[in-house]
């Protein structure tokens, strides 16, 4: 792997954290969160190929592929993954997920969120298909928006109601010179469910879950399930948040990741 080629920070000095990004997140988005978490933490943030700024790659048409970009990625900046913990809300916990259960890349510790139990894959499979008939029926502006109210919660939107567009702005920035990107990373969790599945849901490293009280993309009760089928450590719950809570709940995931990771201190 070529690191001139991958958009990444690293940046603040202590135990050392890394952040997976949501499925269509830019990399300055982290900077919600990690003015306050470098204080403390050595931090690696970075975007996958298809996100951002950063190149299109339709082959990059599963989860799969993420997951090895990433392994990849902090073998090629020669980190040792067993000293560090990760970070990852929804896209990004199924990709530490299938790091995990599927390559076998062991961690000091997990502290992942929005994460659903492998039995609701065929809802999952399924939203997919759907958010893809908008896409590809109706265009991106479109697309854009319906996934801006599933992703806020209510609350959010009706406080910010501007962050519609913000989110279109953001998916034209990003994606119209990069169509087949979009089409690829969209249905990444979607091929995966259907073709690779997932090993026995065992880890080797404590794992600690987050959800989202008002998520309404992976509800919080099914969040809660999967803590509980994997026997997490700990269960947290962040209130009154959508799917996204680095945007809408920031200062409480900082004080969650960092309330986690000071138990891992050496």
């Amino acid at each position: 792997m070529d690191l001139s080629s991958v958009r990444y920070k690293i940046t603040g000095e202590g135990q050392t954290l890394v952040l997976v990004n949501m499925h269509f997140q830019r990399i300055e988005t982290w900077e919600k969160i990690t003015v306050d978490l470098s204080r403390y933490y050595r931090l690696i943030y970075f975007e996958f190929p298809n996100q951002g700024s950063s190149p299109e790659r339709s082959d990059f048409n599963s989860l799969t592929h993420y997951a090895r970009f990433l392994k990849e990625f902090l073998e090629e900046l020669g980190e040792d993954t067993g000293d560090m913990l990760a970070y990852g809300y929804s896209y990004g916990a199924n990709i530490i997920r299938i790091m995990c259960l599927d390559l076998e890349v062991k961690f000091k510790a997990l502290i992942i969120g929005g994460i659903n139990p492998v039995l609701l894959k065929d809802y999952y499979i399924e939203l997919i298909k759907n958010w893809n008939a908008v896409l590809e029926g109706s265009g991106m502006e479109v697309f854009a928006k319906m996934l801006c109210l599933r992703i806020f919660s209510p609350e959010y939107v009706s406080k910010n109601p501007s962050v519609t567009n913000v989110l279109v702005n953001g998916f034209h920035r990003n994606y119209d010179n990069k169509p087949e990107g979009l089409k690829a990373i969209l249905n990444a969790p979607a091929v995966y469910y259907q073709n690779e599945g997932s090993k026995a849901e065992k880890y080797s490293c404590p794992v600690h879950v987050i959800a989202c009280e008002n998520d309404m993309i992976i509800p919080c009760n099914f969040v809660e399930e999967y803590s509980a089928i994997i026997k997490a450590q700990s269960f947290h719950v962040i209130s009154r948040c959508g799917h996204d809570p680095i945007f809408e709940k920031s200062s409480e995931l900082v004080k969650l990741i960092d309330d986690i990771a000071q138990q891992y201190e050496d």
